[in-house]
């Protein structure tokens, strides 16, 4: 090996060329892999989660608080239930501290069903309480710094829970845990939702008995379904949002591309399956660019192959020995992938929001090793098996073929144009749509608007009017309101246009000012917007129909309709409204019992504004209810930026691969250009001698490589075209096909490749043919 290492210290371009685009791209596969075994493993390596299934309608998971206890009491292979849920909020104070803890509520069984480590009571003998509380290990730790939490008392201050004794701990939810991370678990006793007239809040998971049919069970359970709720329908074929029946095994839950909500996780196997896709692409074209080098540099150490051969080395000995080094090579470089992808964890746990255990196992052992021996192999036969077919005489007489180095270098250099123009394509299109959902038009204002969130955290309307008569008297405050909900927190309410066809009416519910505040453009007005009347929007109007004259609308007429005002959008920039959903304002008075947020519009900094906002917060609430509790407030811009988190990551990502990809492309065409010139130098000498000049031999240099990158694009735009149009596919509110991109990618190719080239042209194209000459 020691003629190897002494080569490579020789030649530290192709080296260190042929090291970056290894090691790095080795980096990003094993983040990409450990990010993938993360993600599968979510729900599946629970015990027993081939044999619990979560209960949902047709489009969401979870059904009523009573729903398995009523209907499936009936259904003798339903055998045993358990529920839990989440967004269960309370303000705990132990002794003068106070702290806001985030739980669930659940069923006495809920650690029969799912295998925890537990410590404190039996787990059989739990939650029977409404008093009883278990808390995690970390919350714990906080609560009862170096004590034994078990019997002790938690004062509740807020929320709808009793005052709380401890009864055991359970460790953290992990990464691997399909409930997100809890600081509590109460009783379900302690659940205020309807028994049988609240959707989606509470999660349901059962068991079956062994050689139960899970359609038979989902059929028996819509049957009930559809008898008992009148209005509920077998399939979503006539637009209603409450249908059918479904049953998802525990271990596919996670990726079910049905809504989920808390304490239940949501992840999208598309998005993980395409970024490990991208990182094998990358990973080829590194291994291609380590193929190419070392086949180009074969001429290099032919006379040092020959030798052997004449020493008695067979062609099965040079295959070893370039395979031996492949291996040597590739180890140094998944040292180094390593090093880098422990390095820049922490950075790709925070783009892609997850917690990936950097942890190997018995497995990723043996897929590391597996994958090291392959790479190994892939990287080192092609030069092994072109140094082992030439004769050792021809080496020494100087018939080393060089054409046939260079067909396998034009192809991989062209496989490489293309993954990298394929890159720069897809990129710059999930740029243009990032950027068109951060700059959709809401159809209404929301600038200096800024909400604090009151329903769960301030109970009493009393207290919430005080609290807005004193954010009112802050300097930065043009205005403050109540509301109900705002656009891009609301819900939907149904309106039967017949009995069997219901639409949906997005309904933020405010009051005159929050009104103004919004801008909405009125287009027609029937009547004074009196409390419960709702202005349509332009969408909605054309189906009701309604005027002046018939401002009511449903079969029920159960709305008044006020005017008509232009179209909106609701939620974020992702919800899709193009269904069955139509937008409308409800109004409101300073009466309305369900007050949940309180609008303010600022002047001047908002930075300013939002400190002394959450300050005046802060001081009203502890001085209502003794309590040093912050409330959740932020502006709305901000909160609609936020919500595109995960998308903007993603093209971050995205971005990252197009900049190394490039980036190895282009230092794989400036290494074998370097060594075609090379090649080149004496036919380039005498061309020169024979009157060429250096802009001449310059293109002719660069000719072959420009060709090959025009190949490349060529090749590389139904690929682009395909991928971009699927990625596009995922958004309700899309660009058009983004012909830019495309455009962008193809300038960005040729112009790396002009630059890769060009210079090395150019430096071989200048040299002193003379020079040249005497050396040959």
């Amino acid at each position: 090996m020691k003629t190897f290492f002494k080569f490579l210290s020789k030649n530290k371009l192709y080296t260190l060329i042929e090291a970056f685009g290894l090691a790095v791209s080795i980096g990003f596969i094993i983040l990409l892999a450990l990010y993938a075994r993360t993600e599968y493993s979510i729900g599946a390596i629970q015990k027993n989660s081939d044999k619990i299934y979560a209960v949902g309608s047709g489009s969401f998971m979870g059904m009523t608080l009573e729903t398995v206890s009523v209907f499936g009491a009936s259904i003798p292979e339903i055998t045993s239930y358990t529920r839990i849920e989440g967004e269960v909020e309370a303000d705990f104070v132990i002794g003068d501290d106070f702290y806001h803890a985030k739980g669930a509520s659940a069923d006495t069984n809920f650690f029969e069903f799912f295998d925890y480590d537990f410590r404190g009571a039996a787990k059989n003998d739990i939650l029977r309480s409404k008093n009883e509380v278990i808390l995690s290990e970390s919350f714990a730790r906080i609560l009862f710094p170096g004590e034994d939490p078990c019997g002790k008392t938690i004062k509740v201050v807020s929320g709808n829970l009793p005052d709380l004794t401890v009864i055991g701990v359970i460790e953290d939810f992990g990464p691997y845990d399909l409930f997100e991370k809890l600081d509590f678990i109460s009783s379900i006793k302690n659940s205020t939702n309807e028994p049988l007239d609240q959707f989606g809040m509470v999660q349901t998971f059962i068991t079956i008995a062994d050689g139960a049919s899970v359609d038979d069970i989902n059929s028996k359970l819509l049957d009930q379904y559809v008898k008992y709720w009148t209005w509920y329908k077998a399939d979503g074929s006539s637009g209603n949002m409450l249908w059918g029946s479904t049953l998802t095994r525990l271990d596919k839950v996670y990726f079910s591309p049905m809504e989920k909500y808390s304490p239940i996780r949501s992840g999208n196997s598309n998005q993980v399956n395409i970024l490990l896709i991208l990182g094998l692409v990358l990973l080829v074209s590194a291994v291609f660019n380590y193929v190419n080098l070392t086949v180009a540099q074969t001429g290099k150490r032919a006379k040092e192959m020959a030798t052997r051969r004449l020493l008695g080395s067979s062609k099965n000995d040079i295959i070893w020995r370039y395979l031996g080094e492949s291996f040597i090579f590739t180890l140094g470089c998944f040292i180094i992938g390593g090093l880098l992808s422990y390095i820049f964890l922490p950075f790709f746990n925070k783009i892609l929001s997850t917690e990936i255990p950097f942890i190997p196992d018995a497995v990723s052992i043996v897929v590391i090793i597996l994958s090291l021996l392959l790479i190994s192999v892939i990287s080192g036969i092609m030069p092994a098996l072109i140094v082992s077919k030439y004769k050792a005489v021809d080496v020494v007489k100087g018939n080393f073929g060089f054409h046939s180095k260079m067909t396998v270098g034009r192809i991989f250099i062209v496989i490489q144009n293309i993954i990298s123009v394929v890159f720069a394509t897809v990129a710059f299109a999930i740029m243009l749509q990032v950027h068109h959902l951060t700059t959709l038009p809401l159809g209404y204002r929301t600038e200096n608007l800024l909400q604090i969130r009151v329903w769960n955290s301030l109970s009493g309307q009393s207290n919430k009017k005080i609290l807005r008569d004193k954010i009112k008297e802050l300097p930065m405050v043009k205005g403050a309101t109540l509301c109900g909900q705002i656009p891009l927190l609301c819900g939907f309410n149904g309106v039967h246009l017949s009995e069997d066809n219901m639409v949906f009416l997005g309904m933020p519910t405010l009051d005159t000012v929050a009104f103004r505040m919004f801008g909405f453009k009125v287009l027609d007005k029937f009547s004074d917007p009196d409390p419960d009347k709702i202005w349509l929007s332009r969408k909605a109007q054309g189906l009701f129909q309604a005027s002046a004259d018939k401002p009511k609308i449903g079969i029920d007429g159960r709305y008044t309709v006020c005017g008509v005002i232009e179209d909106y959008h609701v939620r974020d920039a992702i919800f899709d409204s193009e269904l069955n959903y139509y937008n409308s304002v409800r109004m409101i008075d300073e009466n309305y019992p369900y007050m949940g947020v309180l609008l303010v519009e600022t002047i001047g900094d908002q930075d300013v504004a939002l400190a002394a906002i959450r300050n005046k917060c802060s001081a009203v609430v502890k001085e209502l209810t003794g309590v040093p509790k912050t409330l959740e407030s932020g502006y709305i811009d901000d909160y609609l930026f936020d919500q595109l988190k995960g998308k903007r990551n993603t093209m971050l990502l995205v971005i990252v691969f197009m900049i190394v990809s490039i980036l190895i492309s282009a230092l794989g065409l400036l290494a074998i250009s370097v060594y075609y010139t090379g090649q080149q130098s004496r036919q380039t000498a005498v061309r020169k001698v024979y009157g060429s000049t250096v802009g001449e031999e310059t293109r002719r240099l660069s000719r072959s490589f420009i060709i090959m990158s025009l190949i490349a694009i060529v090749v590389s735009l139904p690929a682009s075209v395909w991928l971009i149009k699927m990625y596009l596919q995922e958004f309700p509110n899309r660009i058009n096909f983004p012909i830019t991109a495309v455009l962008g990618g193809i300038i960005l190719s040729l112009l790396i490749a002009f630059i890769s080239v060009w210079g090395s042209s150019l430096a071989a194209a200048r040299r002193n043919p003379v020079d040249t000459l005497k050396k040959e």
